[in-house]
Protein backbone atom coordinates (compact mmCIF):
# COMPACT_ATOMS: atom_id res chain seq x y z
CA UNK A 1 0.00 0.00 0.00
CA UNK A 2 1.00 3.44 -0.82
CA UNK A 3 0.20 5.60 2.74
CA UNK A 4 1.39 9.23 3.74
CA UNK A 5 0.96 8.64 7.87
CA UNK A 6 1.71 12.05 8.58
CA UNK A 7 -1.32 13.36 6.73
CA UNK A 8 -3.66 11.16 7.49
CA UNK A 9 -3.51 9.17 4.13
CA UNK A 10 -3.24 5.19 4.62
CA UNK A 11 -5.07 1.86 3.25
CA UNK A 12 -6.52 -0.08 6.08
CA UNK A 13 -8.24 -3.10 3.47
CA UNK A 14 -8.52 -4.63 -0.09
CA UNK A 15 -11.45 -5.60 -0.86
CA UNK A 16 -11.73 -8.32 -3.97
CA UNK A 17 -14.14 -7.00 -6.39
CA UNK A 18 -13.71 -7.39 -10.41
CA UNK A 19 -12.06 -10.47 -12.27
CA UNK A 20 -9.66 -9.71 -14.95
CA UNK A 21 -11.50 -8.85 -18.08
CA UNK A 22 -10.43 -9.54 -21.85
CA UNK A 23 -7.10 -8.35 -23.09
CA UNK A 24 -7.72 -5.40 -25.00
CA UNK A 25 -5.46 -3.60 -27.73
CA UNK A 26 -4.53 0.22 -26.69
CA UNK A 27 -5.09 2.84 -29.32
CA UNK A 28 -1.22 4.32 -28.04
CA UNK A 29 1.74 2.09 -28.85
CA UNK A 30 -0.64 -1.34 -29.89
CA UNK A 31 -0.21 -3.44 -26.83
CA UNK A 32 -2.79 -4.66 -24.71
CA UNK A 33 -4.33 -4.04 -21.21
CA UNK A 34 -6.41 -6.66 -18.52
CA UNK A 35 -9.08 -4.62 -16.60
CA UNK A 36 -9.86 -5.23 -13.02
CA UNK A 37 -11.98 -2.18 -11.52
CA UNK A 38 -12.79 0.59 -14.17
CA UNK A 39 -14.98 2.68 -12.58
CA UNK A 40 -16.43 4.03 -9.04
CA UNK A 41 -19.41 6.10 -8.58
CA UNK A 42 -21.55 7.22 -5.23
CA UNK A 43 -24.94 7.17 -5.58
CA UNK A 44 -26.59 10.52 -4.79
CA UNK A 45 -28.02 8.81 -1.59
CA UNK A 46 -25.02 8.53 -0.20
CA UNK A 47 -25.34 5.25 0.73
CA UNK A 48 -24.30 2.94 -2.63
CA UNK A 49 -21.45 2.93 -3.97
CA UNK A 50 -21.33 1.45 -7.23
CA UNK A 51 -18.36 -0.14 -9.30
CA UNK A 52 -17.68 -1.13 -12.82
CA UNK A 53 -14.54 -3.68 -14.29
CA UNK A 54 -13.37 -5.01 -17.40
CA UNK A 55 -15.15 -8.55 -16.66
CA UNK A 56 -18.09 -6.13 -17.71
CA UNK A 57 -19.98 -6.75 -14.37
CA UNK A 58 -21.78 -4.11 -12.30
CA UNK A 59 -21.91 -4.20 -8.40
CA UNK A 60 -23.81 -2.10 -6.25
CA UNK A 61 -21.66 -1.79 -2.22
CA UNK A 62 -23.95 -0.85 0.91
CA UNK A 63 -21.48 2.38 1.97
CA UNK A 64 -22.35 1.21 5.55
CA UNK A 65 -20.81 -2.11 4.97
CA UNK A 66 -17.49 -0.82 3.50
CA UNK A 67 -16.76 1.30 6.33
CA UNK A 68 -16.92 -0.98 8.50
CA UNK A 69 -15.20 -2.98 6.42
CA UNK A 70 -12.31 -0.25 6.76
CA UNK A 71 -12.52 -0.81 10.54
CA UNK A 72 -12.26 -3.91 10.90
CA UNK A 73 -10.73 -7.04 9.07
CA UNK A 74 -12.97 -9.60 10.61
CA UNK A 75 -16.15 -7.48 8.87
CA UNK A 76 -17.11 -9.76 5.60
CA UNK A 77 -17.43 -7.12 2.67
CA UNK A 78 -19.33 -8.26 -0.79
CA UNK A 79 -21.49 -6.51 -3.17
CA UNK A 80 -25.42 -6.42 -2.21
CA UNK A 81 -25.81 -6.59 -5.89
CA UNK A 82 -24.15 -7.82 -9.28
CA UNK A 83 -24.91 -7.80 -12.83
CA UNK A 84 -22.94 -8.85 -15.67
CA UNK A 85 -23.65 -7.27 -19.37
CA UNK A 86 -24.68 -10.11 -22.08
CA UNK A 87 -21.54 -11.74 -23.65
CA UNK A 88 -20.87 -11.55 -27.44
CA UNK A 89 -20.36 -14.64 -29.26
CA UNK A 90 -16.39 -14.57 -28.42
CA UNK A 91 -18.71 -15.77 -24.50
CA UNK A 92 -16.68 -12.57 -23.14
CA UNK A 93 -19.03 -9.87 -22.19
CA UNK A 94 -17.64 -6.08 -22.82
CA UNK A 95 -15.44 -4.45 -20.75
CA UNK A 96 -16.53 -1.74 -18.81
CA UNK A 97 -14.84 1.73 -19.55
CA UNK A 98 -17.43 4.27 -17.89
CA UNK A 99 -20.21 4.56 -15.56
CA UNK A 100 -22.93 7.11 -14.52
CA UNK A 101 -26.15 6.41 -12.00
CA UNK A 102 -29.47 7.97 -12.41
CA UNK A 103 -30.61 10.30 -10.11
CA UNK A 104 -32.83 8.58 -7.32
CA UNK A 105 -32.94 5.42 -8.93
CA UNK A 106 -30.55 2.32 -8.59
CA UNK A 107 -30.11 2.44 -12.41
CA UNK A 108 -26.97 3.05 -13.76
CA UNK A 109 -25.38 3.71 -17.57
CA UNK A 110 -22.38 2.20 -18.86
CA UNK A 111 -19.76 2.41 -21.84
CA UNK A 112 -17.70 -0.36 -22.92
CA UNK A 113 -14.42 -1.16 -24.96
CA UNK A 114 -17.18 -2.01 -27.47
CA UNK A 115 -18.38 1.60 -28.29
CA UNK A 116 -21.71 0.74 -27.21
CA UNK A 117 -23.77 2.19 -24.12
CA UNK A 118 -25.28 0.05 -21.82
CA UNK A 119 -28.33 0.81 -19.28
CA UNK A 120 -28.69 -2.04 -16.53
CA UNK A 121 -32.19 -0.94 -14.70
CA UNK A 122 -34.33 -2.99 -12.09
CA UNK A 123 -37.35 -3.88 -14.91
CA UNK A 124 -34.96 -5.35 -17.72
CA UNK A 125 -31.87 -5.97 -16.34
CA UNK A 126 -28.89 -4.83 -18.78
CA UNK A 127 -29.59 -3.73 -22.37
CA UNK A 128 -27.37 -1.86 -25.20
CA UNK A 129 -29.40 1.31 -25.49
CA UNK A 130 -27.26 3.31 -27.62
CA UNK A 131 -24.40 2.93 -30.49
CA UNK A 132 -22.52 5.47 -32.61
CA UNK A 133 -19.03 5.97 -31.31
CA UNK A 134 -16.18 4.73 -33.47
CA UNK A 135 -13.90 4.11 -30.30
CA UNK A 136 -14.00 3.02 -26.57
CA UNK A 137 -16.47 4.82 -24.37
CA UNK A 138 -14.22 6.10 -21.92
CA UNK A 139 -16.59 8.70 -20.10
CA UNK A 140 -20.67 8.83 -19.56
CA UNK A 141 -22.49 11.49 -17.75
CA UNK A 142 -26.17 10.97 -17.37
CA UNK A 143 -28.28 14.97 -16.83
CA UNK A 144 -29.11 15.13 -12.70
CA UNK A 145 -32.81 16.59 -14.30
CA UNK A 146 -33.61 14.87 -17.59
CA UNK A 147 -32.48 11.27 -17.27
CA UNK A 148 -33.18 10.83 -20.65
CA UNK A 149 -30.13 12.95 -21.67
CA UNK A 150 -26.70 11.71 -22.09
CA UNK A 151 -23.55 12.58 -22.82
CA UNK A 152 -20.64 10.60 -23.89
CA UNK A 153 -17.09 10.32 -24.67
CA UNK A 154 -14.96 8.31 -26.25
CA UNK A 155 -11.00 7.56 -27.22
CA UNK A 156 -11.56 9.60 -30.64
CA UNK A 157 -11.66 13.00 -29.51
CA UNK A 158 -15.49 13.20 -29.66
CA UNK A 159 -18.07 13.80 -27.32
CA UNK A 160 -21.75 12.86 -28.02
CA UNK A 161 -24.89 14.56 -26.82
CA UNK A 162 -27.43 11.88 -26.77
CA UNK A 163 -31.68 12.14 -26.38
CA UNK A 164 -32.37 8.63 -25.39
CA UNK A 165 -36.43 9.41 -25.83
CA UNK A 166 -36.44 9.13 -29.28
Amino acid sequence: FVTDPTKGLFCTRKLKAHNPGPKIPELSGGGVTLNGVRCLALRDDGETLVSAGGDGAVMWWTTAQLTAAARSKSVPCEPHTTRVLNADDSNRPPAIRALDCHLYSSDVMVGTHRCDIWEIDDQDGPHVMLYGHSADVRALAVHPRHSHVVATGAESGRVYLWNCNG
